[in-house]
């Protein structure tokens, strides 16, 4: 009997497609890796860019419902609209300012009335707030945060009787502006004015250079950005309504 040639070819890899193989899954390894990296470092970027305005964002927005619903003077729940500023040099300030509103909202269960008064300004945050010591930041350097000072009581002849909460950290320069519809002056006296509110106010925030260097890294002395936000009061804009 004659003998037969096994033609049957082995099916399995041979080294050199198993080296050619690992090499492309290597490529595609390291592309994935690029990628996921650079979105990575972009969202790193995005975050530290945002991380200030984030900061002072819940400030705004608690300013804006407390001046958007400012009340003019008159009656028991109603007083004068005043704000003024002090220079704190280098283009900062240090505003102060007291008015009315009726943007209150009590909690469930809180016998309040929606118009209370209200007062921001800018304090030590050693005096104001509990929590600064846990923070790491020396004690000598001045560190500010803004105040937010209500009234609920209007009726209670004891000047006492308030509440301060904490609304912003970090601070530098608090200014605020006062429009009286022919241009923005710095401080708000109502006996001096021809209407008892401004139109608008505007309020600008500077952080400090602590609290720039811990959320995006820039040196000390690189310019302090501005962040600012103009808020119309709706009661002004009420009466001319129906005036005209």
């Amino acid at each position: 009997m004659s003998g037969k040639i096994n033609t049957t070819r082995n099916t399995g890899f041979t080294l050199l497609e198993l080296m050619v193989a690992l090499a492309i899954m290597g490529v595609i390894a390291l592309s994935m890796y690029s990628s996921i990296f650079i979105a990575s470092r972009a969202k790193d970027t995005t975050d530290a860019a945002l991380g200030p305005y984030n900061t002072i964002m819940p400030a705004f927005d608690m300013m804006r419902n407390d001046i958007i619903a400012a009340m003019s003077p008159g009656g028991l729940f109603a007083g004068y609209f005043t704000g003024t500023e002090e220079s704190a040099g280098d283009d900062l300030y240090s505003s102060y300012v007291s008015f009315y509103t009726a943007g209150f909202r009590p909690s469930a269960g809180e016998k309040a009335s929606n118009i209370i008064r209200v007062e921001y300004f800018l304090g030590d945050a050693f005096e104001y707030d509990d929590k600064y010591s846990l923070y790491d930041i020396q004690e000598e350097s001045e560190q500010l945060v803004l105040i937010r000072r209500k009234t609920l009581n209007l009726l209670s002849t004891d000047s006492g009787l308030y509440e301060d909460e904490i609304v912003c950290r970090g601070l530098a320069s608090f200014a605020l502006e006062y429009y009286d519809g022919y241009s923005w002056v710095s401080s708000w006296d109502p006996e001096a004015s021809d209407i008892p509110l401004p139109m608008a106010v505007r309020v600008s925030f500077v952080l400090n250079e602590d609290c720039l260097k811990t959320q995006q890294g820039r040196a000390a002395k690189e310019d302090m950005p501005v962040y600012t936000k103009t808020f119309v009061i709706n009661t002004i804009a009420a009466e001319q309504e129906v005036r005209e």
